[in-house]
């Protein structure tokens, strides 16, 4: 009799063992059908959905309220305040922009293009202070892809060794580093390098204008110049 009773019992805890599979097994499959079904809805969603502006409004006043066009022209007469802002001189910025502006300019197209002195501005800002580029888009009254998108291509423009004209690059270099100074230096007459004396000088001098985007975040020369 008590045989009989654990085989009757074994039998019920297999059933039951059966049972909770089952429910176990049509609730994955529910919380499947239940994810499938969430992931259609949302592709279909983001096909349907239409963007509500081609420029959003508060960046359409850029051109008057962007912090390039109205305050960068009073920031470039306090060198100070200038150097502390993208940790870079007034002649440095201009002679970075002299050697990648080229690269980084944009065409005319549908609209007006960012100009390739604020796009370097708004890297170097980036670069100097790691800002959010949620920020950076309110502070400059540009997109925050557009942000990103800029700060990308212009650090992209890491291959400026190969691709300048290191014969020609004497023309962004200002007066100071073109004339010659004391007998003992390194360079004399940068404009017009002679074969044994200055040439390799003026080569280093050239390239560590184009180390700028060799490094990540921290430009290494830049101290060690200002």
């Amino acid at each position: 009799m008590s045989s009989v009773i654990k085989y009757q019992k074994w039998i019920y805890e297999c059933q039951q063992l059966i049972y909770k599979a089952e429910i176990r097994k049509i609730r994955r499959k529910r919380i499947l059908a239940a994810l499938v079904l969430n992931e259609i809805l949302m592709c279909k969603n983001k096909k349907n959905s239409k963007k509500q502006f081609w420029i959003h409004p508060l960046f359409k006043l850029r051109s008057d309220h962007g912090f390039f066009e109205a305050v960068f022209p009073t920031l470039s007469t306090h060198p100070d305040k200038f150097e502390n802002y993208i940790r870079i001189s007034i002649s440095q910025f201009e002679q970075l922009l002299c050697l990648v502006g080229p690269m980084i300019t944009k065409k005319n197209a549908v609209r007006e293009p960012i100009s390739a002195a604020a796009r370097l501005l708004i890297t170097l800002r980036y670069l100097a202070t790691g800002d959010c580029l949620t920020s950076l888009s309110y502070h400059y009254l540009v997109g925050e892809t557009t942000t990103a998108s800029i700060i990308t291509e212009t650090c992209e423009n890491n291959d400026t060794h190969c691709n300048l004209d290191h014969e020609n690059a004497h023309d962004c270099l200002n007066e100071e580093l073109q004339r010659e100074v004391e007998n003992n230096s390194a360079f004399r007459k940068v404009r017009f390098p002679g074969i044994n004396n200055s040439s390799r000088s003026a080569i280093t001098i050239r390239n560590e204008f184009c180390d700028f985007f060799n490094a990540e975040g921290a430009v290494p020369w830049q101290y060690n110049r200002c």
